[in-house]
């Protein structure tokens, strides 16, 4: 696994280090086994260490994104983490999907509300830093309404308040790109 100082630091100085007490290391579960009884990859677990810590608890890998122990830099997981993990996995599954209003792309504009593509734009970032904000940052705007995709196939376009975004965007050292202020 490569990870930068600074991101295995972030992770280890929480964990609890169990170098010298291997009978306690036992109890807790190491990447392989938590992938086992997730059916995450061991890949997609170890991946959230590399990264900022997932901080929508609505997101079931939030349970798992800081190891509750470790022995030397191996980490590992307190079952009490991949039962939550399953917990918050299956309310996502039985939660009725979200039913918004639907808005023709006229009343989008007419609104001040945007698609993540259209936000990114603004922004000057890849599209793909918003999409992964809004699965794991709790803070990113929630959609309000969604768009249909002007006769291209896929599901509809979900739409946000431009100036939700734009708050959400300041708060985190983003600004506007010139082109679109």
């Amino acid at each position: 696994m490569k990870t930068t100082k600074t991101r295995v630091a972030r992770w280890e100085a929480d964990a609890l280090d169990l170098s010298d007490d291997i009978q306690t290391a036992a109890q807790y579960l190491p990447v392989g086994k938590v992938s086992d009884l997730t059916g995450l990859s061991s890949e997609t677990i170890e991946d959230s260490l590399t990264r900022e810590p997932i901080t929508n608890l609505a997101n079931p890998r939030s349970a798992l994104c800081n190891p509750a122990a470790r022995i030397g830099r191996l980490p590992l997981w307190h079952p009490d983490q991949v039962a939550a993990y399953k917990r918050l996995q299956a309310a996502a599954d039985a939660e009725p999907a979200p039913s918004w209003p639907t808005v023709s792309k006229d009343e989008a504009e007419a609104q001040g509300l945007v698609d993540i593509v259209t936000a990114a734009e603004r922004f000057g970032l890849h599209e793909q830093t918003l999409r992964k904000a809004q699965r794991f940052d709790a803070t990113y705007p929630e959609t309000v309404a969604v768009r249909a995709r002007d006769g291209r196939p896929g599901p509809p376009e979900h739409l946000r308040s431009w100036d939700a975004i734009l708050e959400w965007g300041k708060s985190k050292g983003y600004t506007v790109a010139a082109e679109s202020a």
